[in-house]
Order: C-alpha cells, then sequence, then structure tokens
C-alpha cells in the first residue's frame, strides 16, 4: 500500500554563511515565495534535529539547583505552527509542513464514496483519553458488524476532558487523510455531504481561540421527524452506537476476540480493522506528529530513551479497591524495581509521563488531607528529585513533555486544547520509545505497551509488588483491571 505523502520536503545546507553569494540570493528569492508568517500562519521551518544545544538540562547542570522543584525545561523555540517531520529526516534537512497543502488533501481525502453505506455516531466520547480511543475503536467495529465502511467524521467529537472540556473535531486530533489510504483495511471517515447525507444538517459552534481567531467546531444531528432507529434502513447516514456503553462493550468483545486468537470467519471480518489502526493507521495530526518526531528526535539523539508512565497520580491510589493486588502506589517502590531489573543504565534518558498538574494541585491541599494527600506529596518530591539529578546516580537525564510541549509549541488551537493533545503526544512517544514501563491498571500503559507489540517494538514491562515483569512479548495484552 502507498504511503500517503503529505509533506514537502526541502532539503538546504546546515549553515547559510556557507553559501556562494549567488546561492544567498536564490535562497532569498526562495524565501520571497514563502506565504508570510503569521499567528494563523500555515507554513513553518523546523530547525536541524539532533544538536546539542536541544534544550534538555543534564544532570550535572541540575544539581546545583532547587530540588524541591523541577528545573523548567528549555525546549528549543518551536514556531507557531508546526510541521509533521518524517522519522528518516536528517540533521541537515529543513522539513516543512504546509497547513494549506494538508487541508486540501484532506479535504480529498475525506469526499464520500456514493456507493459505500455510511453511519453516523449518535452519542458523545467521555473520560479521559485512552477511554475515548477504546470507544473510537469500539464504534468502528459497529461499524464493521453492521456493513458500514464508511464513517461520518463530524459524527466524533472528542472531549478535552481534563482541559477545557469542550468537544474537539476528530480530524483535528488525528490524521485522518492518512487513515483513509489503509482503506478497505480500515473503515474510511468522510465529511458532511448534504447531496449523501440528507437526513442530517451540520451545527456546532465557533470557539474563539487566543489572538482572536475563530474556530468551528462541526458536528451533525439529525433533522428528521421519524425515529431513526425504527427507520434506519432509509436513513442516510444511518445511525450508530444505540446507547452509550455500545462501543465500549463492543471494543471489550473485540479484545476477548484478540485475546483468545479465535479463527471465527465472521468475527474476524468485524475486527480485521484493530491491526492495521494499531499498527499504522491511527496517526496524529500532523502538528501534534511533527511535536512526537521532534521530541523523539531529542530524547534519542546519541543513545535509546526509555518512557516511563509512573501512574501514580492521586486519583489512581484512591481507587484502592480495584486492582489492589496489581497496583504500585509507592514511587521509590517502583524506581527501586526499575533499578533492580537494569542495574546499569539501559538508556541515555528517561521519559517520566504522569499529571504534573494534578499532583501539584493535590499538593497544595490544605483541608481533607488523607492518606493519599501524603502519598501524593511524598511521590511528587521523588518526581523532582529525579527531573533535577537524573536516574542511575545522574548519568541519565529524566525529562518531562505532554501538554506544556504542546503550549511552548504556540499553536493558538492546539494550546487551548493542550490536555488532550498533550496525551496524544506522549502517547506516541511512548509507542516509540526503545523501552516502555508501565502498569497494567493503567488503559494508557495497555494501549501503548499492545500498540507497540504491532510495530514490532517488545522491550515493554508493567511495574508490579514484585517488580518489573516482561509484557507484550509473544502476543498482545489485555486490560483486564
Amino acid at each position: 500500500m502507498d504511503t500517503f505523502n503529505h509533506i514537502p520536503k526541502g532539503r538546504r545546507k546546515k549553515s547559510v554563511t556557507r553559501l556562494t553569494n549567488k546561492a544567498k540570493v536564490l535562497a532569498i528569492l526562495l524565501l520571497l515565495c514563502i506565504p508570510s508568517i503569521s499567528r494563523s500562519s500555515n507554513l513553518i521551518a523546523i530547525l536541524p534535529q539532533g544538536r546539542d544545544d536541544s534544550g534538555y538540562q543534564t544532570p550535572r547542570s541540575r544539581a546545583s539547583n532547587d530540588l524541591s522543584q523541577p528545573q523548567e525545561e528549555e525546549h528549543a523555540a518551536v514556531p507557531e505552527q508546526a510541521q509533521q517531520a518524517p522519522d528518516s529526516a536528517s540533521a541537515n534537512q529543513l522539513q516543512v509542513y504546509n497547513a494549506d497543502a494538508y487541508e486540501h488533501q484532506l479535504q480529498e481525502a475525506m469526499e464520500v464514496l456514493p456507493d459505500i453505506e455510511t453511519a453516523s455516531y449518535v452519542f458523545e466520547f467521555y473520560s479521559g483519553l485512552n477511554n475515548q480511543l477504546m470507544r473510537f475503536l469500539g464504534i468502528l467495529s459497529l461499524a464493521a458488524s453492521e456493513g458500514y465502511r464508511q464513517y461520518l467524521d463530524p459524527s466524533i467529537l472528542w472531549k478535552d476532558t481534563f482541559g477545557t472540556n469542550e468537544k474537539i473535531s476528530h480530524h483535528k486530533l488525528w490524521d485522518v487523510a492518512h487513515w483513509n489510504t489503509f482503506y478497505p483495511n480500515v473503515p474510511r471517515l468522510v465529511k458532511y455531504d448534504p447531496k449523501y447525507h440528507p437526513h442530517v444538517m451540520e451545527v456546532g459552534k465557533v470557539i474563539e481561540m487566543e489572538g482572536g481567531i475563530r474556530i468551528k467546531v462541526p458536528e451533525v444531528t439529525y433533522n428528521v421527524t421519524w425515529d431513526v432507529w425504527e427507520n434506519r434502513s432509509i436513513t442516510k447516514p444511518a445511525p450508530s452506537g444505540q446507547n452509550r456503553h455500545q462501543s465500549l462493550n463492543s471494543y471489550n468483545q473485540m479484545m476477548r476476540f484478540h485475546d483468545r486468537n479465535s479463527n471465527h470467519p465472521e468475527k474476524t471480518r468485524q475486527f480485521s480493522f484493530y491491526k492495521p489502526m494499531i499498527a499504522g493507521a491511527l496517526k496524529p495530526h500532523p502538528f501534534l506528529q511533527h511535536l512526537v518526531d521532534r521530541e523523539k528526535a531529542k530524547l534519542g539523539a546519541g543513545g535509546k530513551f526509555m518512557a516511563f508512565h509512573a501512574r501514580v497520580e492521586p486519583d489512581m491510589a484512591r481507587q484502592d479497591r480495584v486492582c489492589t493486588s496489581l497496583k504500585v502506589w509507592n514511587l521509590t517502590e517502583i524506581l527501586d524495581g526499575i533499578y533492580k531489573q537494569f542495574p546499569e543504565p539501559p538508556v541515555n534518558t528517561v521519559l517520566m509521563q504522569f499529571n504534573r498538574k494534578y499532583m501539584e494541585d493535590e499538593s497544595k491541599r490544605t483541608t481533607n488531607i488523607d492518606k493519599y494527600t501524603v502519598l501524593n506529596h511524598q511521590n511528587l518530591k521523588v518526581i523532582n528529585r529525579v527531573v533535577n539529578e537524573g536516574m542511575w546516580d545522574g548519568r541519565v537525564n529524566v525529562v518531562e513533555a505532554g501538554s506544556s510541549l504542546v503550549e511552548e509549541a504556540g499553536d493558538p488551537f492546539y494550546k487551548r486544547y493542550s490536555s488532550i493533545s498533550g496525551g496524544i503526544v506522549n502517547m506516541f512517544l511512548a509507542i516509540h520509545s526503545d523501552i516502555f514501563i508501565g502498569t497494567e491498571v493503567s488503559t494508557y500503559s495497555v494501549i501503548a505497551a499492545n500498540a507497540r507489540f504491532h510495530r514490532g517494538l517488545l522491550e515493554n514491562y508493567f511495574f508490579v509488588p514484585e517488580g518489573l515483569k516482561e509484557v507484550a512479548r509473544t502476543k498482545q495484552y489485555r486490560f483486564a483491571c
């Protein structure tokens, strides 16, 4: 299958100072052809990657800092719009992402195929990123079981649950142009077209972003008087998701099927989209993909990096009656397990993934303090220490990414929705890490480990009270907590 190529490329020298005078003139003329960059700029250039001045502090430079608070990461400046840089990008290439060109390709990719039946989701996603991701996979499973091979993109709305709590269009978070190149192995996602979708109308509201930029969040609703479920066969597009739990139930059914390695013909057909999806069809929006690629290059510069999903936020600890025997709440114990598994550093850098804001807010509480508040305070102190001093006696750098990385990138849209966008960036950094450490009581960890398994990245561990255990080596891991 041909790879969807939507990134214009240009090769330039590392240093303009080395150019001849003639080449300088040509370079200036080339730049004059590029649209001017403003707050809503559609074109951006990214500095070569893999440089020594990546912005991350070394453990040695951190040692003199106040250990009670983490040193703020000094990421290299990122322009207001960003582009997707291929994994193979060399350090002397200048990668360019043109948002206008991508939008044109996206609209073409989302054209309706008139001979293919289309479904429209009637409920909204809720909860955190990975619970929403499970529901997304569930509705695709429903569509496959019902014979629908196209899904109406504006009917799929994500929720910035831990940020603005607002709805976000699916195609603003994920690369739908890339996704649709995997059809028919995955269902196509299509835009609203009244010619083919006469029984819904497009609605939605306009949200004003930072800098006065206005963005419409489109969604669709049925505009007919009849019961769309009783008249499903004549309703265009057909409704999908008869209750809010149906998508999650469908996802769980699919996971049980893959766990048992069943060869049931009908179920095999219904769930066939899962492996191509998790192995590569699902990809962040090009803006977010650029951040993943850029940080991946930094983290792996000169060696390997580990993604460590430290799920020790207080909400997890307070769920102490669920899967209690599998949980480790004390971060010091988790780190001891890592050092036991790896007496010598297996990587040059550790990316620690956790919700800093949540933990810091909990640590500031002055009322209703319980044992979980105390534990959270202790864990946060440990995090701040390793972020400042490093791991393995300071030989390994420890960094953070996520929402702050998205906010620093400067785009008003993704800055507003940095909570869910940062979660996506973190997820795909975890997927592309050399070593991944997480916990089986987290959907985030399980989805990341399974995505890595289907991409041939097999060094995956979950921390349990006994230490680290290897997972997703010979088969994907089933979340059962």
